[in-house]
């Protein structure tokens, strides 16, 4: 428990990228985790559980299944900051505690991955200020409580909140995985400073 993983390149794995089960107070952060793992079902880039996890500032790209599997028991944790593209399933997936998830999911942009958002046996999430994109159908599937609001989704997906909204985000050269924001961009000042960082990715 309470444990940091910060400032690593983690790559090439046979198998799981990260690895962090039934943990507290874990902090993963400011990593580039990529290219790991070989089983499209099992080999996730991170894969973690627990309570009062930390996950933001990382970079989560083509790895083998999903960006981050978030399983089987998340609660009370943040998950912010981060890109994930490039998988063959869901970008980020979150199964929250039975007994109650809590959990935050903000400032994140999923892209290009088959399903941008994935939540289970919400509680009370707070879904804000995320980007999701998908290459066909609603980029987020959610199963329970949650508050979802100021997130751009492409297609438009019922999750993306009254103040959220549908449009290409404009990326400076997604071609080629450059996934800043023009100065033109829709997303810009579209958020909500409530569940904002002070500082972006």
């Amino acid at each position: 428990n309470s444990n940091t993983l910060r400032n690593c390149w983690i790559h090439n794995s046979a198998s799981v990228g990260v690895s962090a089960q039934n943990l507290t107070g874990t902090i993963i952060e400011n990593n580039l985790i990529e290219y790991n793992g070989q089983n499209p079902q099992f080999h996730h880039g991170i894969y973690a559980d627990g309570a009062a996890l930390t996950i933001r500032n990382n970079i989560v790209r083509h790895n083998a299944a999903l960006g981050m599997q978030l399983y089987p028991a998340l609660k009370s944790s943040k998950v912010y900051n981060n890109l994930v593209h490039g998988h063959f399933k869901t970008g980020i997936l979150v199964q929250c505690a039975p007994e109650g998830g809590h959990n935050q999911i903000f400032n994140n942009t999923s892209v290009e991955n088959r399903t941008a958002l994935g939540i289970y046996h919400g509680t009370d999430e707070i879904v804000a200020n995320n980007i999701l994109t998908a290459p066909s159908g609603d980029p987020s599937f959610v199963d329970g409580t949650v508050v979802s609001d100021y997130n751009l989704c492409m297609p438009p997906s019922k999750f993306m909140g009254m103040n959220g909204f549908s449009a290409e985000p404009d990326f400076v050269d997604a071609t080629h995985k450059c996934y800043w924001l023009q100065a033109m961009s829709p997303a810009i000042g579209k958020g909500t400073t409530l569940y904002a960082p002070p500082m972006d990715l």
